[in-house]
């Protein structure tokens, strides 16, 4: 499953920025920041996204199939 930056702050209440920045800095832990020459590319890991969120919030976002 694939989450986006968009999706993650949603589902925190913060904005896109916020998301890409503590994921820079490593302030969160759901996710990771990879810098390729300047531009970065944001992975973000469902399972400590949905324990950071809670499962009501996650399941609203990411809906089981």
């Amino acid at each position: 499953m694939k989450i986006r930056v968009a999706d993650a702050a949603k589902m925190l209440q913060v904005s896109e920025q916020c998301v890409r920045i503590g994921l820079q800095r490593q302030i969160f832990d759901f996710g990771v920041a990879i810098k390729n020459n300047s531009k970065y590319k944001y992975v973000i890991y469902p399972e400590p996204l949905r324990k950071a969120v809670g499962d009501d919030i996650f399941n609203e976002f990411c809906p089981k199939n």
